[in-house]
């Protein structure tokens, strides 16, 4: 778990935290099947990941975490770290929530003893 979050990743934090966004609610470095992802809302089964330049050339291990949340019918986005903006952040959550309306989502996943998520 990251103790100093980047500038963008705290910028979308508060953007999203307490209800912020169209009501809905986000966890911040949520554990997912094993991979710790920046930002998830539960109700959306949506991870948001914020990219630093780092992210220019997707690694194994994001194409295997993005994989595997896939499995989970766990839709990932990413953002690079300059594209972090109220407007870019409420554009996604709205766009996934009609994604969702239209296709809902399998069963709401049960929290982990450790606070990962897993599937029912």
């Amino acid at each position: 778990m990251r103790r100093e979050p980047t500038r963008s990743e705290l910028e979308a934090w508060h953007l999203l935290r307490d209800r912020r966004c169209l009501g809905v609610k986000f966890r911040r470095q949520q554990v997912i099947r094993g991979f710790i992802v920046d930002f998830y809302c539960p109700a959306l089964r949506l991870a948001l990941e914020i990219d630093g330049p780092i992210h220019d050339e997707p690694g194994q291990y994001d194409l295997a975490r993005d994989a595997t949340l896939a499995t989970a019918d766990i839709l990932t986005i990413r953002l690079r770290a300059s594209e972090v903006s109220p407007t870019r952040l409420e554009a996604i959550v709205r766009a996934t929530l009609r994604l969702r309306a239209s296709s809902p989502p399998s069963p709401p996943a049960e929290r982990g003893t450790g606070g990962e998520v897993s599937p029912r």
